[in-house]
């Protein structure tokens, strides 16, 4: 039932007297939209999956994991996991008709199936993100590792924090998004001294276009005091009262 009209292009309610009827309706969607954020957001416990069978078994329950969106045109449900290093695990659980189990084998041609989605950080699709379960087996077993490895290096760090499971996620999620850059440890120091902000060498005055001109003190490269970062190396720059001329 429609429960709206427009008016001069503005919607208004039909009816006065089926206000409170055609409020379900947007608060419907607000409830399906806050759970979906709540879903998106959750940090559950992170089971011990010893081994691969513990994995499988995992996976099979993904009725028990909070519901991440519906979609009742094509009777899909998708249910969403999350995990510790920022990625997190979608199934899809949808019905399918097969008329030939009913005609030739006199069986329930009505059927459940399932589709499997590996979500990472940066993802830009979902359909993009179709995997198997093989694919995600090995993946539990490598977070699996991770969070091992980061339980290690508390406890034989002294850390008071080790049990606390909000922290290994905490330090899982930022170690997934320095190893997902790519560099080493020299290079991200060498990007963190690049990035602190050092004075010129000043060397003179370019009175055509109201400048002092400098050198980059990292690389040498021809600086003018307008400039907050070297052409050449890439160094911020400083000129801190320098660029008066």
């Amino acid at each position: 039932m429609r429960y709206t009209e427009y008016h001069s292009g503005k919607p208004v309610i039909k009816d006065k007297a089926l206000l409170s009827d055609a409020m379900e309706k947007p608060a419907g969607y607000e409830n399906q939209e806050d759970r979906k954020a709540k879903t998106e957001a959750s940090k559950p416990d992170f089971p011990v999956l010893s081994n691969n069978d513990k994995r499988k078994e995992f996976l099979k329950g993904f009725r028990e994991w909070p519901i991440w969106f519906e979609v009742p045109e094509k009777n899909e449900t998708y249910y969403r996991y999350n995990l510790p290093d920022g990625s997190s695990i979608v199934i899809c659980e949808y019905h399918m008709w097969l008329e030939w189990k009913e005609r030739d084998a006199g069986e329930n041609p009505d059927l459940m199936r399932t589709e499997l989605y590996l979500l990472k950080q940066g993802y830009h699709y979902l359909n993009d993100c179709k995997t198997n379960e093989s694919a995600i087996v090995e993946h539990l077993k490598n977070v699996q590792k991770r969070v091992e490895e980061v339980m290690e290096r508390l406890t034989h760090s002294g850390t008071k924090e080790a049990k606390n499971d909000a922290t290994i996620k905490e330090i899982l999620a930022r170690l997934t998004e320095y190893e997902d850059t790519g560099l080493t440890p020299e290079q991200v120091q060498r990007l963190k001294e690049r990035d602190i902000a050092k004075k010129p060498i000043i060397i003179g005055v370019n009175g055509a276009i109201g400048c002092r001109v400098g050198k980059c003190p990292k690389c040498g490269g021809i600086l003018r005091s307008y400039m907050r970062f070297c052409d050449e190396c890439g160094q911020r720059l400083d000129f801190g009262g320098l660029d008066e001329i």
